[in-house]
């Protein structure tokens, strides 16, 4: 799915939630639903700065498409980074590099979650990016 489409696909999803508890728990359950996360990458050079929880997010490239992998010891960030995740995921490089989540503030997310938890989300698009930009360089 083209990045557009899959970030209106979100945006859409998100907004079907009317009340702030059924939008906390979709992001909870976004965390659910991630893969189990390899413990061996649970090292600082995968740890999400800038997260107050222990965050942690891998990346592998192939044909042509970054994946993500994470994880959290906190339910609501192990969501923040699975809804991160499902935009960003099987997504070209530029496309990453080029695109911030701008697009989170449609999801009204400071009227549901702390600061420190919305610095969280950036914390992790951030780590995203720089993962990106490193697979970038190494194909040089």
């Amino acid at each position: 799915m083209n990045f557009k489409k899959t970030v209106e696909t979100t945006l859409k999803s998100f907004k079907e939630k009317k009340s702030k508890e059924t939008k906390y728990l979709y992001i909870i359950n976004l965390g659910k639903s991630l893969p189990t996360f390899p413990e061996r990458e649970k090292k600082i050079e995968n740890k999400v700065l800038g997260c107050l929880s222990n965050t942690y997010l891998i990346s592998n490239y192939k044909n042509n498409l970054v994946f993500f992998k994470a994880t959290s010891d906190s339910l609501i960030s192990k969501g923040l980074a699975a809804l991160l995740i499902n935009i960003y995921n099987e997504q070209p490089l530029k496309t990453i590099i080029n695109n911030p989540p701008y697009f989170l503030k449609n999801l009204n997310l400071h009227t549901l979650l702390s600061p420190n938890r919305i610095n969280g989300i950036f914390s992790i698009y951030s780590l995203m990016k720089e993962k990106s930009i490193s697979i970038f360089n190494n194909l040089k």
